[in-house]
């Protein structure tokens, strides 16, 4: 989700407490029972998508700068969460989507086996539709996208919806995994995600990139995080070692645009 945004030169700082009040509400609908699963996760990506449509509305419609926009609406999610479960998650996880997020096929886990369909699908869909063409044609020059006939807002929003969706769904998968639903849950992947794009070639300015190199890109934080894990680094240098990556990429990516200026 994160990966589409920055695509378009956006960023969703909204994620965090998108994904927590969609966990909050799926196990609270759910209450449990693999009966309600099916309304549990309707009604959790229902919120995924329309928090993510109000945004990409403001962003494309109102001209709200992505950072003010998304980190207020993350605040106001927050809120929405703590009231909505009075500070104490309510329900519990269906055991068929434990068993989903926990089994595997294999040696495979089924969640590996499901996110590498989910790469394939939307590379597929970025480079292959006209979908995907508007998006980067959009975050590479939106004027020149307008005047070529694409509707700059639709894109947007779109993207920005598909971003909330995508969080929403993380919730439920997140909470699946754990066995439960719990506030904050969502905060320990913001700066990840935003690492995982940058270093996987996507220009923060949007238009350049795609989805294959972000998968790459969590692979390599997956494994330097479980690193940091097992030589029992605590969270903050963790979070410093993320934020110098950032700046890292940052840096080399600059380096490499000024290098391709002058070799032209």
């Amino acid at each position: 989700g994160q990966t589409l945004v920055m695509l378009t030169g956006g960023i969703d700082l909204s994620l965090a407490w998108v994904l927590t009040a969609a966990a909050l509400g799926f196990t609270d609908v759910s209450q449990g029972q693999n009966a309600g699963l099916l309304p549990a996760l309707a009604a959790a990506l229902a919120v995924g998508v329309a928090v993510g449509a109000i945004n990409g509305f403001a962003v494309a419609k109102l001209r709200i700068s992505p950072i003010v926009m998304t980190l207020a609406m993350n605040n106001i999610m927050q809120g929405v969460a703590l009231v909505y479960s009075d500070g104490t998650p309510r329900g519990g996880v269906p055991e068929a989507m434990r068993t989903l997020t926990t089994g595997a096929i294999g040696p495979l886990p089924t969640m590996v086996l499901l996110w590498a369909a989910a790469t394939i699908l939307v590379m597929l869909v970025l480079r292959c539709t006209r979908a995907g063409r508007a998006l980067l044609a959009v975050g590479e020059n939106p004027r020149v996208a307008w005047l070529s006939g694409i509707g700059n807002t639709r894109v947007i929003i779109l993207a920005y919806t598909a971003s909330g969706l995508c969080a929403a769904l993380a919730g439920v998968l997140f909470a699946g995994f754990s066995g439960q639903a719990f506030l904050g849950m969502g905060d320990q992947f913001v700066l990840p995600t935003i690492v995982a794009v940058v270093l996987g070639g996507t220009s923060i300015l949007g238009g350049r990139g795609g989805y294959g190199g972000t998968a790459i890109a969590v692979i390599f934080i997956t494994l330097l995080t479980t690193v940091l894990i097992i030589e029992n680094i605590s969270p903050g240098i963790r979070n410093i070692v993320f934020g110098g990556v950032v700046i890292v990429a940052l840096f080399f990516y600059r380096f490499l645009q000024n290098s391709g200026r002058s070799a032209s």
